[in-house]
């Protein structure tokens, strides 16, 4: 519980650092040709003027960009990190009759909540999206029937998940190594500066042992957030092959629709496209 707390800290402090989003798989080939050419496909299969629920969004301009291309649309996105998304000025401006006109900056359908426990009514969901966030909670099968009840009877999901043992998991273990080497400097300059000693060009020397502490704390972060994924492969909490992915919907009542490995020089991942059985 303690790691995952930190887990949740990590990303609220990177999502409110970097409001309007980072570099990130999701925006490159293959991942953003998966996402993007599933999410309109699956949107005309569902019809109407969809309800689209982002999940583990992030900043959620991957998704909003999509949702601007499905007429009709509504976005509504969820994280369980402590931040508002923010999108950028333009797009509010170009698609005010989508939004509140109170919204000039903040995205206005965003929700603080747990990818394990929804707050949604059931069935009220037409589409979810989620890239490199759903297989993160340690819970599959919990994470997994929430998504099953908010989806309505027809309703589809398009995901992208980690791969074991991928480079997404081997940069966590260098992450961590990493860490290490700068939470020991952090707390040697830290020890020297209650010692009373300061490099000479210090001139503030309050605000610079809070700099130090700081970035001690981000690091101590950086840490806890590669040891709760590379935990999460180690309990083999995520999943290892396209047979299991297919085993694993189609038991909680999904359609699987695609599941396809994604990769380029930096990245891999899973696509999963599914679909809630009608009748359900």
């Amino acid at each position: 519980m303690a790691t995952e707390s930190l887990f949740r800290e990590y990303y609220s402090r990177h999502w409110n650092t970097f409001p309007f989003g980072t570099e990130s798989p999701i925006k490159e080939a293959p991942f953003r040709d998966f996402y993007s050419r599933n999410a309109r496909w699956l949107a005309k299969k569902v019809g109407g003027s969809p309800k689209i629920l982002a999940l583990g969004s992030g900043s959620g301009t991957p998704e909003f960009d999509l949702a601007m291309d499905i007429p009709g649309s509504r976005l509504h996105t969820l994280d369980f990190a402590d931040f508002r998304p923010m999108l950028p000025v333009d797009k509010m401006e170009r698609n005010r009759d989508r939004l509140p006109v109170a919204s000039l900056i903040g995205h206005p359908r965003h929700t603080i909540a747990d990818i394990r426990i929804l707050p949604f009514r059931s069935r009220s969901v037409n589409l979810v999206l989620s890239s490199f966030a759903f297989d993160l909670t340690g819970n599959q099968t919990q994470a997994t029937r929430e998504l099953k009840r908010v989806l309505a009877p027809g309703g589809g999901a398009v995901l992208i998940l980690h791969r074991p043992g991928s480079d997404v998991l081997a940069n966590f273990g260098a992450n961590i190594l990493l860490s290490q080497i700068l939470i020991g400097e952090k707390l040697r300059v830290l020890e020297q500066a209650k010692n009373g000693r300061f490099p000479p060009a210090i001139t503030d020397r309050e605000a610079f042992v809070a700099d130090q502490q700081d970035q001690l704390h981000t690091a101590e972060l950086n840490k806890a957030a590669s040891e709760h994924m590379i935990s999460l492969a180690q309990k083999g909490l995520l999943f290892r092959s396209a047979r299991s992915i297919r085993a694993h919907f189609r038991s909680q009542g999904f359609d699987v629709l695609r599941v396809e490995p994604l990769s380029n020089r930096k990245s891999s991942g899973w696509g999963v496209v599914l679909r809630k059985m009608r009748k359900q």
